[in-house]
């Protein structure tokens, strides 16, 4: 699964921190992480476990950027299975729901902030659809 990462944090820890609340107690040691970073820089990946003792290992190397994405994705092992294509199709249909009822169904989109009224707004006129759009800049209605 792949969210964005949320914008109103400056920090990629923050951003982190966000994802992880969401996952927390989920603690497997086949649960990896993706993180994307902006221009040419490679993603890097690490275990979720690593990331709920450390968080802040992600910055090594990428302290001056902020991660845009995490690609959330859950890895086995299965060996000689994997050449059996009934095995396969067995070992899909118990992985996938398990990976969904551990980390799909806890995972939400980050979705901006809806834009603040300020209380120096006195008149009607400083509360119109199209005041307050002005001042919110590049806030989308979904």
């Amino acid at each position: 699964m792949t969210l964005r990462a949320p914008e109103d944090k400056v920090s990629s820890k923050a951003r982190l921190n966000w994802l992880l609340r969401q996952i927390k107690r989920t603690e497997t040691d086949d649960i990896f992480i993706r993180l994307s970073w902006p221009g040419t820089s490679e993603p890097t990946q690490f275990p979720l476990l690593q990331l709920l003792q450390d968080p802040g290992v992600i910055n090594e190397g990428k302290e001056r950027l902020a991660t845009h994405s995490f690609h959330i994705f859950l890895s086995k092992r299965t060996g000689a299975r994997f050449t059996q294509q009934t095995n396969f199709i067995v070992d899909l249909e118990t992985y996938v729901p398990d990976f969904y009822d551990r980390i799909g169904s806890k995972l939400s989109a980050w979705k901006k902030p809806a834009p603040k009224i300020k209380p120096d707004r006195p008149l009607a006129d400083d509360v119109t659809p199209k005041a307050i759009s002005e001042e919110s800049g590049s806030f989308e209605i979904s």
